[in-house]
C-alpha cells in the first residue's frame, strides 16, 4: 500500500512539471499582386505594368501570444521607387482600409526592394491578434505597394488562403483500397 501511494505522488508530481504542447496549425495563404487591385487608381488597372506575388505561412497553436506568420513578397515592373508597403485590412476585394502591418524598409532609405521576407507575431507592436487571424484567413487583408508615381499604391493583391492541389502519399493510398 504504501509503495501504491509513493508511486502515485511520484506520477503526479512527474505530471505537473510535463507539460502537453498544443498542436500546430498551418494553413498556408497567397496574393496576386497587379495594378487592376487598386481601387484608388483613376481608371482600372492605370497604366502601370507591374506584378507581384506574396506568400505567407500562418501558424497558430490556439494560444493568441503564439500566433505567427512569416511573408515573403516580390514584384516587379514599378513605374518608379516604392515610397511603402503595407497589409491592410479589414477590407474586401474593391475596398480600402487602414494599414495593420508595415513592411520595414529593405532598400535605400524609406524605400522596399524586392523581396520583402519578414515574420508577423503577436508580440509585434502591429499585433497578430486571433481578429487579425481571422481576418487574414477570411480573405479580408490585402498587400499594398505604394510608390512614388501611385501614392496609393501601384499594386494590390488580396490575401486567401490557398487549397492543397493534390492529396498526400497517405490520403493517394487510402483512395486505391476503397
Amino acid at each position: 500500500m504504501r509503495l501504491r501511494y509513493s508511486t502515485l505522488l511520484a506520477v503526479a508530481g512527474l505530471a505537473t512539471f510535463c507539460t502537453v504542447s498544443e498542436a500546430q496549425v498551418i494553413t498556408n495563404l497567397a496574393a496576386t499582386l497587379d495594378p487592376c487591385q487598386v481601387e484608388t487608381l483613376p481608371d482600372p488597372c492605370g497604366t502601370s505594368t507591374a506584378v507581384g506575388t506574396a506568400t505567407f505561412v500562418l501558424t497558430e497553436t490556439g494560444v493568441e501570444a503564439d500566433n505567427m506568420c512569416t511573408f515573403h513578397i516580390e514584384f516587379s515592373g514599378l513605374t518608379s521607387a516604392t515610397t511603402n508597403g503595407h497589409i491592410h485590412g479589414p477590407a474586401p476585394v474593391g475596398l480600402s482600409a487602414g494599414v495593420v502591418r508595415g513592411f520595414a524598409a529593405n532598400g535605400p532609405p524609406g524605400t522596399h526592394v524586392s523581396p520583402i521576407d519578414g515574420v508577423w507575431r503577436f508580440t509585434d507592436g502591429q499585433s497578430l491578434t486571433n481578429a487579425r487571424v481571422a481576418q487574414l484567413k477570411g480573405g479580408l487583408l490585402y498587400v499594398n505597394i505604394h510608390t512614388a508615381n501611385y501614392t496609393g499604391g501601384e499594386i494590390r493583391g488580396q490575401i486567401t488562403t490557398v487549397t492543397p492541389t493534390n492529396a498526400g502519399t497517405w490520403g493517394r493510398l487510402k483512395k486505391i483500397y476503397r
